[in-house]
Formats: C-alpha cells, sequence, structure tokens
C-alpha cells in the first residue's frame, strides 16, 4: 500500500499494481479501475494476466449501480 500511496501518475498505478498483483495472485487475470473524470465511467489503470477492457460504464459496475463496494466469488 505505500507504494500505492506514493503513486504520483495513473503510470506510476500502473506499474505498481500489475506487479504486486502478479507477485501475489499468479496465475490469476485482472484489471484495477479509477473513477474518470465525471464519475460516470472507470478506466481500466492496470490489467494483468489478461485483457480487461479500456473502460467500464456505470451501467456494467454494480458497485457504482448501488453506490457502495461490492465484491464478487
Amino acid at each position: 500500500s505505500e507504494m500505492l500511496q506514493a503513486c504520483d501518475t495513473v503510470g506510476d498505478v500502473e506499474a505498481v499494481a500489475s506487479q504486486a498483483a502478479s507477485e501475489v495472485l499468479p496465475g490469476c487475470a485482472g484489471a484495477l479501475y479509477l473513477p474518470a473524470a465525471g464519475g460516470m465511467r472507470l478506466d481500466r489503470a492496470a490489467a494483468w494476466g489478461g485483457d480487461a477492457p479500456p473502460s467500464i460504464g456505470e451501467s456494467r459496475c454494480w458497485a457504482m449501480k448501488r453506490g457502495r463496494p461490492h465484491a464478487c466469488g
């Protein structure tokens, strides 16, 4: 978490998240999305282990639909 807190740019977040996730979750695919300006979509900041869409609209994100954190699995 210290490395993420030290990030100044989205590029920094991408590098830290991708590296950490690959080490902590070997063989798993995932992505980190950050809110876009206006809050109506999430933009991919990092991905690991597979393809992930470049952005997710409000209609595809349960956390955004519900206005609170959402976890599955």
